[in-house]
């Protein structure tokens, strides 16, 4: 198997920064709350099914799947949509820009895990 080249593994790599506009943020936020809740809703009922040996254990494990399939669409989804971002953040980084002085949020990674905001001035700036 060939090691792939320096060039290939460029691709891969993030960029500094991803540029989220706000309803944007506020998507991926919303489409994460589905994909969490719905691994909760998934176990629980299928802890439900396990526990139920009467003719409800079918519709327990009907209602598991539907919300799998919710949750997969949900996932899907946000991969779909953070893919373009990451794209759009590459194409802005690799053309020497940055949204620094722009009114959309900024993703790196420290606040990446951190809930969004607006663009603020930061003291290394």
């Amino acid at each position: 198997m060939q090691k792939p080249s320096a060039t290939a593994l460029e691709g891969l790599s993030a960029p500094r920064e991803i540029v989220v506009d706000q309803s944007t943020g506020r998507r991926l936020e919303e489409l994460c709350s589905q994909m969490t809740d719905t691994c909760g809703q998934v176990e629980c009922t299928l802890q439900l099914a396990i526990e139920d040996e009467s003719e409800k254990r079918v519709a327990y494990l009907r209602t598991a799947l539907k919300l799998s399939a919710r949750g997969r669409k949900a996932i899907k989804m946000f991969l779909s949509e953070w893919g373009v971002l990451v794209q759009e953040s590459k194409i802005r980084e690799n053309s020497g820009r940055s949204a620094r002085d722009s009114e959309l949020v900024v993703l790196t990674s420290i606040t990446a895990h951190a809930p969004a905001t607006r663009n603020e001035t930061h003291p290394s700036d």
